[in-house]
């Protein structure tokens, strides 16, 4: 039997796949059950049915120092913290040390436990929300999926409120420093925090171990199998299986489980009418939109047979778990959510002597969570914010990535729409108030100095205009706040040409335009940010300014000759006054697009 390789088109890191990895897991699952994947030289394996096979077959390990590709293992005095721990992880031991930790961990997440982590959950979440109030957007998975499990964790280990910035560094060193793809500094930055935590951890252990009490290290510390107890690095390390599998897993799960429910409403609705329906919800989510998208590692402790495929001694076997969601074979019409469905062949949780003993925690943890999230916000929707996986670093030079950035932009209309009205921002403020005022001003009888001062009054409440914009915007629609911006400043500026420029009228003008002048910038810059994500928003906010003193320079020049031909600034100030309706119907008619959408 030959052997099929996918590298001419699975590549994981990929942008397509990083943000739409389904149609690529579709044509592995359908088409490539197992292939030859040598990036990475491992086997990979797709579908339920063998995948459920490999995890059940013991010649399959968890154990990486069976890969062939293993760097020699280091001895214990060797090994740095991350490394200790992790080799005393639950997740990468052999079969046999496996077996022997899971059987002494397992009353500690029994049903007595696992009901106390609810109600301290429960606890942490309403504190949450609390936290956050009743804003008209926030980012879900940042505010709160990110941060409630990893404190859930903390809370059923027992680390006090005031060092759970210690225990989330451990956490961040646990989650982030097994990946393989980082650079040694990058990993060396991941992990500073575990020694710091395993010193928390180990005080904590001691301390029960003098008092013991009815929690989750207490029970861990007094299980015993056949004469063979936890040492404290093996319950550390059981701490960091669970941050590794409970606040990973959760954060994707809560995430996910939330998306998919507005994307489609009637799952919502029903599970709204019928809350009984939150355990198959979170089934189906597990099943949808599975973590599992690069797979299991699995290690070949001696030759085998997989499919008709030859898998050596030493080699190593991915799982892409995620295509057991997709296999037309198990579940019809795979690519339909629907909350009812039966999940009693599910693989999301493992299989076989690898099944997560914390099931009970996660589905908790979420059932929890979803209730106080549609209690707090009735009327959910999904925001129109876009998030951006980082780019790769690039040496390309900064003229090459801000042209790039430009190209990239201008295929959205939304560059063209936030451009366009800074054009208009700058065209005018800086173009024909900072330019031309004074002048204005003297074609109408007032004095150069008298002039002067109006254009400083504006510069002071200027500054108390941009405060309080900024203040705005971050908590407030930032279309609906450029569409008023812009909307005040054309009626200030069609109504200067009409006043009677007399000391009262031009002083509440100078105080009016002041607080306006530049109030425009921060709803820009907040856009900017949303919609183009963090990483690129400052090289393609440049360019939104750059559209600005564009805009300032075509009102200095356009203004100075409509006074030099028609001897009169009138019509000027007229136009500018116009484009600002423009850019008001520019924002309305863009916003109403993209509610559409």
């Amino acid at each position: 039997m030959s052997v099929q390789t996918v590298d001419h088109f699975f590549n994981p890191s990929s942008k397509e796949f990083i943000h739409d990895p389904v149609p690529t897991l579709e044509k592995l699952c359908n088409e490539y059950p197992v292939s030859r994947f040598d990036a990475w030289q491992a086997w990979l394996v797709t579908g339920h049915a063998n995948i459920t096979k490999c995890l059940l077959d013991p010649r399959l390990s968890t154990d990486f120092n069976l890969w062939e590709y293993a760097p020699p293992k280091k001895p214990i005095e060797e090994m740095d913290a991350f490394e200790k721990l992790m080799n005393n992880n639950l997740f990468f031991l052999d079969r046999k040390n496996h077996l022997r930790l899971r059987k002494l961990a397992l009353p500690a997440f029994s049903p007595r436990i696992m009901e106390q982590m609810k109600e301290r959950f429960t606890i942490l979440v309403k504190e949450r929300f609390d936290e956050i109030g009743t804003p008209e957007s926030f980012n879900f998975a940042a505010e709160i999926a990110e941060i409630v499990p990893t404190q859930a964790i903390a809370s059923l280990v027992g680390i006090p409120r005031e060092k759970f910035p210690i225990f989330d560094s451990l956490a961040y060193g646990v989650v982030r420093g097994i990946n393989p793809m980082l650079t040694p500094e990058e990993r060396k930055n991941a992990i500073k925090g575990v020694p710091e935590g395993l010193v928390l951890l180990n005080e904590l252990i001691d301390e029960r171990r003098t008092n013991p009490g009815d929690d989750f290290l207490s029970t861990l510390i007094s299980a015993e199998d056949e004469g063979s107890k936890l040492t404290n690095m093996e319950m550390c390390a059981l701490v960091g299986a669970v941050l590794g599998a409970g606040s990973d897993t959760a954060v994707d799960l809560h995430s996910y489980l939330i998306k998919n429910l507005l994307q489609h409403p009637k799952e919502f609705e029903s599970l709204k009418a019928d809350p009984s329906l939150v355990q198959g919800a979170i089934s189906e989510t597990l099943r949808y939109e599975s973590s599992g998208k690069t797979g299991l590692a699995r290690y070949a402790s001696e030759d085998l047979d997989i499919n008709g495929n030859q898998v050596q001694k030493g080699q190593m076997v991915q799982l892409i778990t995620s295509t057991a969601g997709m296999d037309p074979v198990l579940y019809k019409n795979p690519r339909k959510f629907d909350i009812r469905r039966i999940h009693d062949k599910s693989i999301s949780f493992g299989q076989g002597p690898h099944y997560c003993i914390g099931v009970t925690l996660v589905r908790s943890q979420t059932e929890v969570m979803l209730k106080e999230l549609f209690k707090r916000f009735p009327n959910l929707s999904l925001g129109d914010e876009i998030v951006y996986e980082p780019p790769p670093k690039s040496t390309d030079s900064t003229v090459l990535i801000s042209f790039r950035n430009l190209v990239t932009a201008s295929k959205q209309p939304a560059f063209w729409v936030l451009a366009g009205t800074f054009f208009i921002c700058g065209l005018t403020s800086n173009g024909i108030i900072g330019q031309h005022f004074i002048p204005f001003c003297g074609d109408n009888n007032i004095g150069i100095v008298l002039a002067s001062s109006y254009l400083a009054l504006m510069a002071v409440f200027n500054f108390f205009g941009t405060m309080g914009s900024g203040w705005l915007s971050d908590r407030y629609d930032n279309y609906k706040l450029l569409g008023a911006y812009y909307s005040l400043r054309g009626l200030s500026l069609f109504y200067l040409p009409f006043s009677d420029f007399g000391a009262f009228a031009m002083t509440i003008w100078a105080v009016f335009f002041g607080l306006d002048f530049i109030a425009t910038v921060p709803p820009t810059v907040r856009l900017v940010g949303k919609l183009f994500g963090t990483v690129s928003a400052p090289v393609i906010f440049g360019w939104v300014f750059a559209s600005h003193q564009f805009g300032s320079a075509v009102a200095a020049y356009g203004a100075g000759l409509t006074r030099d031909v028609l001897f009169s600034y009138s019509p000027a100030f007229l136009t500018a006054a116009s484009a600002c309706f423009l850019a008001t119907a520019m924002i309305i008619g863009f916003r109403g697009l993209q509610r559409q959408t």
